[in-house]
This record gives C-alpha cells, structure tokens and sequence, in this order.
C-alpha cells in the first residue's frame, strides 16, 4: 500500500509536463515533494499538519492553471508559504543550506564592522585593506559556523 506522499509524488510528476520550468524554478514546485513526506511524518502528531495534507491535496489539484491567473497563483504562493512557516516554526524543519546562507550574510555584516571599527581605533580613519580582510574573514567564519549547524539539522533528518 502506497503512503500518501508517494500518491501525492505521483500527481505532481503526472502534471510536471503541464508547467513551465521557469515557473516550477521561481515557485518552487520541487519542493512540494518534501515539504508534503515532513508533512506526513508530522501529522501523526500534529492536527495542523493533518490539515496540511488536504491543503497540499489541493494545491496539486490546482496546479496546472492557476499559475495563470493573478489572484489563484497568489492564492497558491500564500498557502504554500503557510504550510512552510507551520513546518518552520513549529516542526524546526529547515532547508538545505539554510543556516550557512543566514551565518555567511551576517558573518560578512559583523566582520565589516569589526574591520571598520578596528581601523578607526587604530588608524583613525576607514582603511580599505581592514575591511577586506575583515569582510573575508568574517564571511569564512559564517560559513563554518552554518555549515556545522546544516550538518547537525541534516544528521537530525530536520532538513528538507
């Protein structure tokens, strides 16, 4: 007997060919596959992610056409982003590489700051050379960081 995500796989690939890539890239239907198994595998225990699985039902039944029109492809993007945030929040689901583009931004941000901070303490003005260094220092710091978190969300099967 098939489980529901491997029923819900098989409708989405059926209509795939009805769709656009460059729509299936910029409203990320890939993803709609794993969002619907972390869904599954929730809704065990939670009843939000019970409701989810007839949102998602939904959603696949929708699909070929209202990409078309404005207000249902609005309509799809704000469910979609609903049952994200329930999993988000909720569940600590994640997605790939998720933490190692959140700490590369905010290690380039804090590495500016201390390269500008640091050449103003020292040489009284903004030098160029501090904030490269630092930026870059800053950016590779991040970037440890978030991988080890990806990894421990990945080792935890909290990732999608």
């Amino acid at each position: 007997m098939n489980s529901w995500s491997e029923d819900y796989l098989t409708k989405l690939e059926k209509i795939r060919d009805q769709i656009s890539s460059s729509d299936f890239r910029f409203y990320n239907i890939g993803r709609l596959p794993l969002i619907a198994k972390k869904t599954e595998e929730f809704s065990k225990k939670c009843n939000t992610c019970k409701s989810n699985l007839q949102a998602l039902t939904d959603l696949a039944a929708m699909l070929p056409g209202c990409l078309l029109k404005p207000d249902t492809r609005k309509k799809f993007g704000v469910e979609k982003s609903r049952i994200d945030k329930h999993l988000h929040k909720e569940h600590h689901v994640q997605y790939a590489n998720f933490y190692y583009s959140y700490y590369s931004f905010f290690g380039i941000l804090s590495g500016l700051i201390a390269g500008s901070s640091l050449s103003l303490v020292i040489l009284g003005v903004i030098n160029l050379n501090y904030l490269l260094i630092s930026g870059i220092l800053g950016l590779l710091s991040g970037q440890i960081i978030g991988k080890r978190l990806d990894r421990k969300k990945y080792q935890n099967k909290d990732q999608i």
